[in-house]
C-alpha cells in the first residue's frame, strides 16, 4: 500500500491493497503458507526502496534495494526476477536519464553487488546440489524441445502466459481452479490497460522500468517449464499486475474511479471467495493431491490406544508394486510385507 500510494495516490493504494487481499491466488498462498508467498513481499520491498532511492538518494533508502533481491533468493527459485527490476531501472537511466544515472547509478550498482553477496550461499547450494537439477529436468521439457528444434510448446506457453491476466489459467488443480485466469475477465482487461499506462509513464516515473523488468523476467520460469501458465512460478508478477489494475482504475475521473474500484472489489471478493472456499475444494484433483483422508486417519490414530491396520501400495526397487501393511499399536508403527514378515 505504501509503494502504490507513492506511485499513484492514496485512493489507488487503497484499491490495490483491497484487490490483493480478496484475490484468489494471494489468499491461497497466504492461507496455505507456501514459501513462494513471500516473494511479493520482497518485490514490493525492492520497488519501495528503489522509488525512495530515486526520490531522496539517502543511504537508508538503498538498504532495501541492497538486501531484497538477495534475501528473496532463499524463498523460491523465481526470486531471480527481482534482478530484472534492478536491470530494468539501470537500462532506463542509461538510455533516457543520464543525470539520474550520474546521481544514483553508483548506488544501484552497489545494491546489485551487495544483493549478490547476500544470495551467494544459496546460489552455490543450488549449483552444487544434484537434486535441484533432477527436479528441473522433470519440468523443463519446453526448453529442451525448443533447443532440439521443436519450439511448439514454448510458443504455446508464451501465448498462454500473455493471456493469464484475463483469458488463460494454470491447468493444475494443486494451487487453483484449473484454467481459471488470474482475474475475472473484465478486471483482467484493466491489467492490460494498466500495462499501457505504465509504459506511457516510464520516462516521467522511472520506477515503472523496475516494475516492468520484474514482470518480463518473472515470466521466464513458467515460459520454460510445463503446465504454463504456472501461477506459482509466476507469483512475482502478482503485485505488479495488481498495481496495473489500480493504475487503470485511477485514470478514471475521481468519483467514477471510486465507484468502479468499489464495484471491482465486491465482484472479485465474491467470485474469488466462492472459487476458493466452495469450488476449489470440491475438485477431484484437489482431494487426490491433498489427501484429506490421510489427515483424518492420522488424527484418529493419534487419539486412540487401539490397533490400526492400514494397507498401502508403493513402488518397489524394480518398479514393481509392493503392498505393505503399516500396523500402529498405541502410537508405535510397524511395517509388514504382504506375506506377514516384518
Amino acid at each position: 500500500i505504501r509503494f502504490t500510494g507513492r506511485l499513484l495516490n492514496r485512493r489507488g493504494a487503497a484499491f490495490a491493497g483491497g484487490l490483493y487481499a480478496v484475490g484468489f491466488f494471494a489468499l491461497f498462498t497466504s492461507r496455505v503458507g507456501l514459501r513462494a508467498g513471500l516473494l511479493p513481499v520482497f518485490v514490493l520491498w525492492l520497488l519501495l526502496s528503489l522509488h525512495s532511492l530515486l526520490k531522496q538518494g539517502r543511504c537508508r533508502e538503498a538498504v532495501g534495494a541492497d538486501f531484497a533481491p538477495g534475501l528473496a533468493t532463499y524463498t523460491y527459485t523465481s526470486a531471480f526476477a527481482l534482478w530484472g527490476g534492478l536491470l530494468g531501472l539501470a537500462l532506463l537511466l542509461v538510455f533516457f536519464d543520464r543525470r539520474a544515472l550520474r546521481d544514483r547509478g553508483l548506488q544501484i550498482v552497489l545494491a546489485g553487488v551487495l544483493a549478490l553477496v547476500v544470495s551467494l550461499p544459496m546460489i552455490v547450494a543450488r549449483v552444487t546440489d544434484p537434486e535441484g537439477f533432477n527436479r528441473s529436468s522433470t519440468i523443463t521439457r519446453p526448453l529442451i524441445d525448443a533447443l532440439a528444434g521443436q519450439p511448439h510448446e514454448l510458443l504455446d506457453n508464451a501465448v498462454r502466459l500473455l493471456g493469464m491476466g484475463a483469458f488463460t489459467g494454470d491447468p493444475e488443480a494443486r494451487y487453483n481452479l484449473p484454467g481459471r485466469p488470474l482475474f475475472p475477465a473484465g478486471v483482467g482487461l484493466l491489467a492490460y490497460a494498466g500495462l499501457a499506462v505504465a509504459a506511457a509513464r516510464i520516462r516521467r516515473q522511472p520506477i515503472y522500468a523496475a516494475v516492468l523488468g520484474i514482470m518480463i523476467v518473472g515470466l521466464v520460469p513458467s515460459l520454460l517449464t510445463v503446465s504454463a501458465p504456472s501461477f506459482l512460478r509466476s507469483i512475482v508478477l502478482l503485485p505488479a499486475l495488481t498495481i496495473c489494475v489500480a493504475a487503470a482504475v485511477d485514470r478514471l475521473p475521481g468519483r467514477v474511479s471510486i465507484v468502479a474500484g468499489s464495484a471491482i472489489l465486491v465482484i472479485v471478493g465474491v467470485s474469488d471467495g466462492r472459487a476458493y472456499f466452495v469450488d476449489w475444494p470440491q475438485q477431484a484433483g484437489v482431494k487426490a493431491i491433498y489427501r484429506d483422508d490421510l489427515e483424518q486417519l492420522a488424527d484418529a490414530v493419534s487419539n486412540s490406544d487401539g490397533k490400526w491396520l492400514v494397507s498401502t501400495c508403493t513402488k518397489g526397487p524394480n518398479s514393481s508394486t509392493e503392498c505393505k501393511h503399516p500396523v500402529s499399536i498405541s502410537g508405535t508403527m510397524r511395517y509388514e510385507n504382504a506375506d506377514g514378515r516384518s
